[in-house]
């Protein structure tokens, strides 16, 4: 008899199955009710919607059961919502604790990457639950896996790699935890999914948990019109009280000029995020024409010719006012430095600094430049921003900080008709998290032309804390 349908008998059904064991059996129950004694002291306290998760999973288990005449059944639930809302320590939690009430229970929990889930959620499996302190458990770190004393194991890893998909193939599982799943492609999730359920055991106590938060991804469908086997748990940040005291006031500055993520990551509403939608309202674009702008440094932004019809692109801001334009054809990247040299020199008003996108032949540019001793700052828009919890990379941000300055009214910009085409043009998402802007081959695509207008807007106006560029240093190339 499994520990687990022990404690489901009343007291009197208890003394009948005690009388009718083995004396080695008798031993053995013994003592997996002194660890599951010494377990519960080490039992964990729910949030309202982690105590719902647990609730929800045994009555869909129950209504598969009665649908289809099993002792159970696989129910696949979806908690996902606001960051914060204990979604890992969650998924943590109840594995360790199943695993340790039902002899020979099989769980693998894993995120798109391995290594993503070794800096999560292992690190919350390690640190918060600490599940090697618990007794009988071991860690085997090679082998990516928790090995309980009664036979349970919880494997861990990634979901996303053919290595990956040929593992979960060959597992007999009786229960599988995907975290942030919208990392995670369907079919392999899906995979996976049906891996529980195929013995009585795993019927009886197994279950498909998936965590995330909101984005725009197959597991939309999952809050819109679950399946019979499916439930949607909603997560929210307000219901942790183990958050750290100002949690949710840095979450809400740091989301406060995009209302649709505050929605989704502190409330923990779906469909508010992922669908690209314009960066610059084009009505706001039209009221920044003309506008006064903000006076304030002068600066150049360089957006430097590549290929094809591309144009090197060089706007001069005094604040947040565009004062004027140059622009030359494709040339050679010495052409392109002299050319701009030439035009600094001739200048009464020169710059404080010149912005230029150091990728690929931008990069030769800014050399040459930082050499004759010009005020050069190579912006690398590829890299890390100087915000990454909120951006993917600087381009996000730049451009980021154009719509900012346009919605509050600080943009001043010329009656430039390819200028204000490429402004409405530019789209961003949302994606786990942090926004991102479309490709700019998308936007290419779209206008039949390179955004270079746009972009050395973006540059020109570029917060930067960055120190100027020295000559010889070439990031990283990875594209606007």
């Amino acid at each position: 008899m499994q520990l687990a349908e022990f404690l489901e008998l009343d007291l009197p059904d208890r003394k009948r199955a005690i009388a009718q064991l083995s004396r080695p059996e008798r031993e053995a129950l013994a003592m997996l009710l002194a660890r599951y004694k010494q377990a519960k002291e080490l039992e964990f306290t729910w949030t309202d919607r982690q105590a719902e998760c647990s609730r929800v999973i045994e009555e869909k288990r129950a209504e598969i059961a009665a649908r289809t005449g099993a002792v159970g059944g696989i129910p696949v639930v979806l908690f996902g919502g606001a960051v914060g809302g204990g979604k890992s320590f969650y998924v943590c939690a109840k594995t360790a604790v199943t695993c340790e009430h039902v002899p020979g229970f099989r769980v693998y929990m894993c995120r798109n990457e391995a290594k993503a889930f070794t800096r999560t959620t292992l690190d919350t499996m390690l640190r918060q639950i600490n599940i090697v302190s618990r007794p009988g458990w071991k860690h085997l770190k090679h082998d990516m896996v928790f090995r309980h004393d009664n036979g349970s194991r919880i494997e861990y890893g990634g979901l996303g790699s053919t290595e990956d998909a040929e593992r979960v193939k060959s597992m007999e599982l009786d229960a599988a935890v995907i975290e942030e799943a919208s990392d995670t492609e369907e079919t392999p999730a899906r995979l996976l999914i049906t891996r529980p359920g195929r013995s009585e055991r795993s019927l009886k106590y197994g279950y498909v948990i998936i965590t995330s938060n909101p984005e725009d991804c197959w597991l939309q469908r999952m809050v819109d019109d679950p399946h019979n086997d499916e439930a949607f748990v909603q997560s929210l940040m307000r219901d942790n009280t183990f958050l750290p005291p100002g949690y949710e006031e840095r979450i809400r500055e740091l989301y406060s000029d995009t209302p649709e993520l505050m929605d989704a990551y502190i409330d923990g509403v779906w469909g508010m995020v992922g669908s690209a939608d314009k960066l610059i309202d084009p009505m706001v674009l039209r009221r920044c024409v003309g506008a006064p702008g903000v006076d304030g440094p002068h600066n150049w932004g360089v957006d430097v010719a590549r290929f094809g019809d591309d144009n090197t692109v060089l706007w001069r801001c005094r604040g947040t006012r565009v004062v004027g334009l140059s622009s030359w054809e494709r040339k050679s990247t010495k052409h392109v430095a002299d050319d701009i040299e030439a035009f600094y020199q001739a200048s009464e008003d020169t710059p404080e600094s010149i912005r230029i996108d150091d990728i690929g032949v931008g990069g030769g540019v800014v050399d040459i430049l930082a050499s004759a001793g010009l005020p050069v700052d190579g912006i690398n828009v590829g890299m890390t921003a100087m915000h990454p919890e909120k951006f993917i990379n600087r381009r996000a941000e730049v451009y980021w900080n154009l719509k900012l300055l346009a919605e509050r009214g600080e943009l001043s910009l010329p009656a430039d008709d390819e200028l204000l085409s490429e402004l409405r043009a530019v789209r961003y998402l949302v994606r786990n998290g942090k926004i991102v802007l479309e490709a700019k081959a998308e936007i290419k695509k779209r206008l039949g032309r390179s955004p270079d207008k746009s972009d050395a807007l973006a540059l020109a106006l570029a917060p930067t804390k960055a120190p100027r560029r020295i000559a010889g240093t070439i990031g990283k190339p990875r594209g606007w």
